[in-house]
C-alpha cells in the first residue's frame, strides 16, 4: 500500500492516501480541461482524452495519451475540436468521440492497434444549418451477453437558433462505421426551459437509460432562465430504437452552482469567482444487484453553511446527491450527503463486487483570495446508504478568480484500482492535467 495518514475531521475519518501524480500537459501557453478515460479490459492499457486551450493563438484542440505502465506510450492531438469523451470497445478498440469546433458536429475516430493510429474521422452527427450539437456523453455496451453488444450510444444537448434545446441520441450498431439519424428523446420544452447535461447506462439486458437535466424559467410569465434544475429520465428496451415519455425523478428544483458575474459556476467563492463548468449527472448500473444509480451534485441543497479553520467567512458547500432505483427506474429513492465539507463534480462507478465509488474535487479556503483543494475518492458498501471518504493526490491550490475546469471529469474503475485525472494550477500557469496512475481502493475505515 501507498503511506496513508489517518485524519479525522467533524467526527468522520479521512484516509489520505500519499500518491505520485503522473503529469500529462504542460505545455507552454497551454492549459488542459475537460478529461476522459477509458481502460482497455484486456491489458490494462488506460486512454486520456483532454481538451487543451493556447492562450497564445486561441486554438483548442483534443489531446489523447496511451498510458502503459504509468507511461505515455503514444500520444495524438486532434485539431480544432473539444468536449472529448474516450473509451474502448467490447473488441479492445479505443472510441474518441469529440465535437468538431468550427461546425460543432459530433464526430468519432478508431483506433485498432491499441492507440499507435487513428482511423479516418467518422462523422457521428451533422449539426447542420448553423446549429450546434453540445456535451455530448458516449456510452459502449460492452456486455457480452446484452443483445446489443458493442453498440456505440452518443447523447447530446442539441442547440437550435431561437428554438428550445433538445436531448438527442444517435447510435453505431457496426463499430463506428456508421451512425443513425439523430433521436430527439426529450419532450419539447417551452420558451425559457433548457435541456442540458445527459448521461447514460445500460442494464443486463441491454436496456439504456438516459438523465439529464431540465432548467426552469423564473416564473410561467418570466422566460428568464432561473438556474435551477430538475432531473429527467428516459429507457430503451430496444437497443435505443425508442425511447419511453420522459419523466422527472427529482422534482425538488436540484441547484448545481451558481451565476457570478455572468459565469455559471459549481464552487463559488466570497462571491465573485470560482470553479466555472456545466452540470453532469453520472449514472452506473450495478450488475450485482441490478441497481441504477444516478449521482449530481446540489449546491447549497440542504448543507449548512461551511466554515473552514483557516477562514472567518461562510458560505454555501455543495452536497451530494444519490438516486437509486431497483426497479429498472420505475421508482427512485435518493440520499442526500452531507460530508461536512465541500465536494463537487462527482462522478461514479462500481467496483468488482458491488462496491460505489465516487471520485470528486474537494475544497478548503486558505485564506480569502486562495482554494486548497485535492481529489476525493469516497466508497460505500451499503448501496449508497453511507460512505468513507478517502482523500488522495496531493494538495494544490487555485488563486481566486472564474476557473473553468469543464464539463468532464474522467474516472474509471478496473481491476482493483481506481483512475482519475483532474485539473489543478501548477507552476504559476493556470491549469494543468494531472493524471492519478495507480490508486488502489483503500481498507474500510472503521469508526
Amino acid at each position: 500500500m501507498k503511506n496513508v495518514i489517518l485524519i479525522i475531521i467533524c467526527g468522520m475519518i479521512i484516509i489520505q492516501a500519499q500518491i505520485v501524480d503522473l503529469q500529462l500537459s504542460n505545455a507552454q501557453h497551454e492549459t488542459a480541461v475537460e478529461s476522459s478515460i477509458g481502460i482497455n479490459q484486456y491489458n490494462g492499457d488506460i486512454a486520456c482524452a483532454y481538451k487543451v486551450h493556447n492562450s497564445s493563438n486561441g486554438a483548442v484542440d483534443v489531446n489523447v495519451d496511451i498510458i502503459r505502465n504509468n507511461q505515455v506510450i503514444f500520444n495524438h492531438r486532434i485539431l480544432n475540436a473539444t468536449d472529448p469523451v474516450i473509451d474502448y470497445d467490447g473488441n479492445g478498440n479505443v472510441i474518441l468521440c469529440y465535437l468538431h469546433r468550427g461546425t460543432y458536429d459530433i464526430y468519432i475516430m478508431q483506433s485498432t492497434n491499441n492507440g499507435e493510429t487513428f482511423l479516418t474521422p467518422v462523422l457521428a452527427f451533422d449539426a447542420q444549418n448553423g446549429w450546434e450539437a453540445d456535451k455530448q456523453m458516449m456510452y459502449i455496451d460492452k456486455n457480452p451477453n446484452s443483445s446489443y453488444y458493442n453498440t456505440i450510444y452518443i447523447a447530446f444537448t442539441f442547440l437550435k437558433a431561437d428554438q428550445p434545446s433538445e436531448i438527442n441520441i444517435v447510435r453505431s450498431t457496426n463499430g463506428g462505421e456508421s451512425f443513425t439519424g439523430a433521436l430527439r428523446v426529450s419532450q419539447q420544452s417551452p420558451l425559457g426551459y433548457f435541456v442540458s447535461g445527459v448521461s447514460l447506462a445500460s442494464d443486463l439486458d441491454g436496456s439504456v437509460y438516459l438523465f439529464w437535466y431540465r432548467e426552469l424559467p423564473i416564473s410561467e410569465n418570466d422566460h428568464t432562465p432561473s438556474k435551477e434544475f430538475n432531473l429527467y429520465f428516459t429507457k430503451s428496451t430496444n437497443g435505443g430504437s425508442s425511447f419511453s415519455a420522459e419523466t422527472v425523478i427529482e422534482d425538488e428544483f436540484i441547484r448545481p452552482g451558481v451565476e457570478v458575474n455572468n459565469y455559471y459556476l459549481i464552487k463559488e467563492f466570497h462571491n465573485q469567482s470560482g470553479f466555472r463548468n456545466a452540470p453532469f449527472p453520472y449514472a452506473v448500473f450495478d450488475p450485482y444487484d441490478e441497481s441504477i444509480y444516478v449521482v449530481m451534485n446540489a449546491w447549497g441543497e440542504n448543507v449548512p453553511q461551511f466554515q473552514s479553520n483557516n477562514y472567518e467567512g461562510t458560505e454555501n458547500a455543495n452536497n451530494i446527491v444519490i438516486l437509486r432505483s431497483t426497479d429498472g427506474g420505475g421508482t427512485w429513492s435518493e440520499k442526500d450527503h452531507n460530508f461536512a465539507c465541500d465536494v463537487y463534480m462527482p462522478a461514479i462507478m462500481i467496483d468488482g463486487e458491488g462496491n460505489i465509488y465516487l471520485t470528486s474535487y474537494d475544497s478548503n479556503i486558505l485564506s480569502y483570495d486562495n482554494y486548497e483543494n485535492m481529489t476525493a475518492l469516497l466508497r460505500s458498501t451499503d448501496h449508497g446508504n453511507t460512505f468513507t471518504k478517502f482523500n488522495y493526490g496531493s494538495n494544490f491550490v487555485f488563486n481566486a478568480f472564474v476557473v473553468y475546469i469543464g464539463d468532464y471529469f474522467g474516472s474509471c474503475y478496473y481491476n482493483g484500482k481506481i483512475y482519475s485525472a483532474y485539473t489543478r494550477q501548477l507552476n504559476g500557469k493556470p491549469l494543468c492535467r494531472k493524471f492519478l496512475p495507480e490508486l488502489a481502493p483503500l481498507p474500510q475505515a472503521v469508526t
